[in-house]
């Protein structure tokens, strides 16, 4: 985390550039929980899939309620000395930085009274005097008091604004009239070269806004692109000019510059490789140009023209904490354009900040459009974005959409853990996510120096893991995705991940029927020798169709994004699969080539998923596989049909598990059908399971010192129930039949002694399904 106490500033999230950029993710093989001495655990399982969900009940902690991201006039915290009226100074730990910078600025603030609240802004300003003119741009927001160290459970929220130290590897704070705090700089729209203003100012008004200036330098390079941002034949002075390094599905800002008064620009490539370029103006809509990208080699100038559209809609509202209903100043807002399930297109975008006020507008066309939120810039304020969906879709085809609001749910528990690398030593600089299906909602964070990273979450099931592109500056193998549970408000959960070694090297590519190669399709790689399903590794290819994996030792098959192969009706005539050894060279001995051939599909299956009311079940993916080894992979839409593409023989159709489950519906059984012929027609139907996910409910102490280990599963479902006290060595505690849902066990290996509220000890338990079974669709 930050080091405030020595004033340190940490250069984080570098990127290497190597020929055909292998992609990697660390691998999990340590999951640590955190229990407090006053707290307790209960293990939530997924049996279909054989995931398990840990989940800590710890006690319940008096907390001032406060919202640092919030504006407005807050109460101050209590027994606060009167507000300060003298000399506040304020310094920063770096006055110049360059736009590759990814890492803190520390700030501290001296003089105010004890236990002061202070309103710190930063502001992307057009002068070098640092005057924060009209045409000055709020780029965050922050409310810190002094003396406040905001915790989640058992942990402190590194995701909000603190004024801490650290002593000794812990996090201290004191009412003592100085903030010592830091903000985060990320990179793209947070490092815009230009001059940027600090302003310190009291929500009270006792006291005169005080600032001091940053300034970020433009890096050169030896290869850039330039041109003209165009509206038809007229120059756009001033837009923005971002180059995006394209991530799959996604895209990540690395630069980006200004255009003069003629509209020319000039933005350097961090290396060699392929990049896109997207450009923002107020007033206009710019195409969103992932998926288009251009290749740039070494010391190469790419000239390249930006042509942008006049809005003639207003699209305007305000974001708002869902909770207070305060508005969340200095907020980035990216608007982009949809289809009618509310899904980007990537066609055009725009972008905004949110004002002083919580306020934004833009300027956009006639069409959907989808309000969203990058997860890093509302992570860092504990607020949850979308995850795969915007968070709000807003019709301009009509009229302009005026009194829009959008509100952000706030992460009130918190998973925390350490990114460590097979040397024992911590990795720092890497994203980390989780991600709640059932909301659709994701959080993310970087890890510090010693390798930690704090994520604020809501109740529910979490999936965590680290970023792969990350990963690939530390070369390191693989990626574990574990799942969690938390159960309550103001809890927290500890995850380790621990990289394995690197053992091989996958790789080739993707060609369709005439042999053009396939790119910007995700691939998925699972080792298949884990008892659970949590070893993902998430890659993407280029153009060139050209796709690469790090792998750990074990077994390993290769998938295609099941949404991405869905929607383009791809059809796979195999797909690869290795068996990495655990000794040997992996850039010699341990590589294996394997291209991905795509084929011609000859039919189609035709499939209705509907409940028992005869309503259609939408959202739910399956995935075929033929016995002569074809895979093919579809999505129940709206009416809840889905179209399989396919060629004449015997196939095995599976539907998601998971995806049931979360729709309140049991498992449904494999389908295996004969294809013969342009269409197959089938109908399945969904049944209710009024718990979608059985859960171990707790623990209850009975007569003669005896635990019974209490909870639900589905009805008439067999179950095996175990316990632990390490996570390693598990006892099975009995198996059951779940005539009703209901159970209750014995748990007398595990517990010995009669236990009251004040022991420490503590237990934990899994519940297994007899008849589980793998999914292959992600």
């Amino acid at each position: 985390m930050p080091n405030n106490n020595s004033m340190r500033t940490y250069a984080a999230n570098f990127w290497i550039h190597r020929p055909h950029t292998l992609t990697v993710r660390v691998i999990l093989i340590a999951l640590t929980l955190f229990v407090s001495a006053n707290s307790a655990m209960a293990v939530f399982v997924d049996c279909a899939n054989k995931r398990i969900w840990f989940g800590a009940v710890a006690r319940q902690q008096l907390r001032p309620d406060w919202n640092t991201p919030i504006q407005g006039v807050a109460d101050p915290l209590p027994d606060a000395a009167p507000e300060a009226t003298g000399a506040i100074t304020v310094a920063l730990s770096d006055r110049n930085l360059s736009d590759t910078y990814r890492g803190f600025v520390d700030l501290t603030v001296e003089n105010l009274s004890l236990g002061q609240t202070i309103l710190l802004e930063r502001f992307l300003v057009d002068n070098p005097n640092g005057t924060i003119n009209p045409e000055a741009i709020l780029i965050d927001s922050r409310l810190i008091t002094d003396g406040y160290l905001p915790y989640l459970g058992d942990e402190p929220n590194y995701n909000e604004t603190l004024d801490y130290v650290e002593i000794e590897f812990e996090a201290v704070t004191e009412r003592d009239g100085v903030i010592i705090t830091y903000f985060p700089i990320r990179g793209g729209l947070e490092s815009i070269p230009g001059e940027y203003v600090y302003r310190v100012s009291s929500p009270l008004g006792s006291f005169a806004p005080v600032g001091v200036q940053l300034t970020i330098d433009e890096t050169s390079s030896d290869q850039a692109f330039e041109g003209r941002v165009m509206n038809g034949t007229t120059p756009v002075p001033g837009a923005l000019v971002g180059i995006l390094e394209s991530l799959g599905a996604s895209s990540h800002v690395r630069q980006v510059t200004r255009a003069d008064q003629n509209g020319n620009y000039r933005i350097h490539a961090p290396f060699e490789d392929e990049f896109d370029l997207v450009a923002i103006a107020p007033g206009f809509v710019g195409p969103l140009t992932v998926g288009t990208g251009q290749i740039i080699t070494e010391g190469e100038t790419v000239n390249r023209n930006l042509h942008l559209t006049p809005g003639n809609r207003t699209m305007s509202g305000t974001v708002i904490d869902s909770a207070s209903g305060k508005p969340v100043a200095g907020l980035p807002v990216t608007f982009v354009t949809v289809d009618n399930d509310g899904r980007p297109t990537g066609e055009r975008c725009t972008h905004t900040w949110t004002n002083a006020s919580g306020q934004f507008s833009v300027s956009v066309t006639p069409e959907l459009w989808g309000i969203t939120f990058k997860a890093s810039d509302v992570s860092s304020r504990s607020y949850l974005a979308g995850w795969e969906k915007v968070s709000k879709v807003v019709n301009t085809t009509e009229t302009d959409q005026t009194d829009l609001q959008v509100a952000l749910t706030k992460g009130n528990s918190l998973i925390w853990g350490t990114l460590i690398a097979p040397n024992g030593t911590t990795i720092e600089g890497v994203e980390v996510f989780a991600y709640n299906e059932e909301e659709g909602t994701c959080a993310s964070g970087v890890t510090y120096e010693d390798g930690t990273f704090f994520l604020a979450v809501t109740p529910g099931h979490w999936s965590v893991f680290p970023f792969s592109y990350d990963l690939e500056v530390v070369e390191q193998p693989g990626s574990y995705e574990t799942d969690v549970y938390l159960p309550a408000e103001d809890q927290s959960i500890e995850v380790t991940f621990v990289a394995r070694p690197m053992g091989g090297i996958l790789e080739g590519r993707v060609l369709m029927p005439n042999s053009d190669p396939v790119g910007k399709l995700r691939l998925v790689a699972f080792n298949q020798d884990r008892d659970y399903r949590d070893t993902v590794i998430q890659s993407t290819y280029a153009s060139d169709g050209y796709y690469s994996f790090y792998l750990s030792p074990g077994s390993w098959a290769v998938y295609p994004d099941s949404d991405q192969a869905a929607s383009q009706q791809l059809l796979f005539d195999s797909l690869p699969t290795m068996e990495v050894p655990a000794e040997g060279d992996p850039f010699t001995a341990n590589t294996s080539v394997e291209d991905i051939h795509i084929i011609a599909q000859t039919g189609i299956v035709e499939l209705m998923l509907i409940d028992t009311e005869g309503q259609p079940v939408s959202g739910v993916k399956m995935h075929g596989a033929s016995d002569s080894g074809q895979h093919a992979f579809a999505r129940t839409d709206e009416e809840g049909l889905a179209y399989l593409p396919v060629i004449d023989g015997n196939w095995q159709i599976h539907l998601s598990s998971e995806n049931l489950r979360l729709r309140g519906k049991r498992e449904l059984p494999m389908i295996d059908v004969t294809v013969s012929g342009p269409t197959t027609t089938l109908q399945r139907t969904a049944i209710d399971f009024d718990d979608s996910r059985p859960i171990v409910t707790g623990t209850e102490l009975r007569e003669e010192t005896k635990f019974f280990v209490k909870g639900r599963g589905e009805p008439g479902q067999r179950y095996t129930v175990e316990g632990t006290r390490d996570l390693k060595n598990w006892t099975v505690l009995g198996r059951l039949l779940a005539l009703d849902g209901e159970f209750s066990i014995l748990d007398s290996p595990i517990f010995r002694t009669q236990r009251d509220a004040t022991t420490t000890e503590s237990a934990f338990y899994r519940l297994l399904s007899e008849t589980a079974k793998e999914s292959m669709v992600e």
